[in-house]
């Protein structure tokens, strides 16, 4: 397996429905806190926790969304860079010292360490509800990114058990 030319992942995006829906809670949080303050005057500090607590999570999800977006895997011929808009690693195929494989509930988790940087990157995986398809999420190729990693940086299996596989340099 040689690396010819680059090539550029990208994950599987989530729908924005979930985003949409703290927002317009948020909103209307907000507009009823409004109304209530005009009419009586005061508010619970409570009821502006609970304000607060919307936003927190819109905003959450809104970072969230934002960085699958952005996010990038380019594998070349001397590398693999990993971009998600908020950080930016670049590492030679011998700087890469292990590579952790984790399953967690939606795919593999896969983690690679290099000598002053890593980064980490999701397998493709179903959300599933009441046995229907709601989501996927995930690198679509990421078996295959995980193949070009391990051939590339030529690490070699140190442990597997259970739920973990360890792959390092001799």
């Amino acid at each position: 397996m040689k690396i010819n030319e680059i090539q550029v992942f990208r994950p599987e995006l989530i729908s924005r429905h979930g985003e949409s829906l703290a927002w317009c809670f948020t909103m209307f949080i907000g507009l009823s806190l409004g109304v209530i303050l005009l009419r009586s005057g005061t508010i619970l500090s409570g009821a502006w926790a609970f304000l607060f607590l919307f936003f927190l999570i819109g905003l959450c999800i809104s970072l969230g969304n934002w960085v699958d977006r952005h996010t990038i895997i380019s594998i070349a011929s001397d590398g693999i860079t990993f971009s998600n808009g908020l950080r930016h690693t670049r590492l030679k195929w011998s700087d890469i010292q292990k590579v952790n494989i984790l399953s967690v509930r939606w795919g593999k988790f896969v983690q690679v360490i290099g000598v002053k940087s890593h980064f980490e990157f999701r397998t493709l995986s179903e959300v599933l509800y009441k046995g229907d398809v709601r989501g996927r999420v995930g690198f679509s190729n990421g078996f295959e990114i995980l193949d070009q990693i391990l051939y590339a940086s030529g690490l070699q299996l140190i442990t597997k058990t259970g739920n973990e596989i360890h792959y390092s340099r001799l």
